[in-house]
């Protein structure tokens, strides 16, 4: 149980912004050096332990403190990415572009487009994801995410259908499929009318270059463009001209009426 404990703690320390951990990296040495042994046991077993946890303080520290800049290089790594495949300007394709990435970049890849669209982003740990790599929230809604990185071939309907279950159990809003490639017929016509996108890859190099612009395309948005999260078309400002919030102004999606999703200003 406690060697369960400790791989819990450290996945923990390892899931944590890298500036949070490099705070505690002092926090704990002072609290193990100083506080910890002003505790007073009637307990010889736990004040026996509780001076070899503070003997250990200057290690403890160091090991959180090469977590923390473990935690750096991965955070540099990650928001590296978008730049990185909005460089592979001699890739002729959207999907030969995104192939170039790993499978789990592929993922932090999209899990840094969301976050730039304003979602609190939740990636799911390695091999345990049943079904779903990404959790979005944003103004109270949930969203599952999918990711799939298929070199050879196109997403079929089996994925698209585990994910609807997944989104059936797990009560949320919405579930989106990613993949850098295409879907098959099928899985197009499973998702229509659910909850459900299906993102390909030249619809997430569009999502990508409203945050990064690949020079080498000109059809891709700008870096001031705002996208639409459910058709990727560019939003565009408008004014309510009746109802409640007549006179104020709102993102609309340049697609209206086939796509009437809406952003606040």
């Amino acid at each position: 149980m406690a060697r369960k404990n400790q791989g819990l703690i450290i996945d923990v320390l390892f899931a944590l912004p890298w500036w949070v951990t490099a705070l505690l990296s002092p926090i704990s040495y002072y609290f193990f050096k100083y506080e910890l042994p002003s505790i007073v046991s009637s307990s010889h077993i736990a004040q026996s332990f509780i001076q070899v946890l503070s003997s250990y303080a200057h290690i403890i520290a160091g090991l959180i403190a090469l977590i923390a800049l473990i935690n750096f290089f991965k955070y540099i790594h990650r928001i590296s990415l978008i730049p990185k495949v909005a460089s592979f300007s001699s890739f002729s394709s959207p999907k030969e572009r995104l192939n170039a990435l790993t499978w789990r970049e592929f993922e932090m890849m999209v899990a840094e487009a969301y976050k730039g669209q304003g979602y609190t982003v939740k990636e799911t740990p390695t091999g345990a994801d049943g079904g779903v790599d990404i959790v979005l929230h944003r103004a109270g809604e949930k969203v599952l995410v999918q990711c799939k990185q298929w070199r050879t071939q196109k997403v079929g309907v089996k994925t698209v259908r585990e994910l609807y279950g997944v989104l059936t159990a797990d009560n949320a809003d919405r579930g989106i499929v990613m993949c850098s490639g295409s879907f098959t017929r099928e899985a197009e016509s499973f998702a229509r009318g659910k909850p459900i996108e299906l993102i390909g890859g030249d619809r997430l190099l569009r999502m990508i270059g409203a945050y990064q612009p690949i020079t080498s395309d000109e059809s891709l948005p700008k870096l001031n463009e705002k996208l639409c999260n459910r058709c990727g078309s560019t939003m565009v400002k408008r004014t309510a001209k009746r109802g409640a919030n007549q006179g104020k102004q709102f993102w609309g999606c340049s697609s209206f009426p086939r796509c009437r999703h809406i952003d606040n200003l």
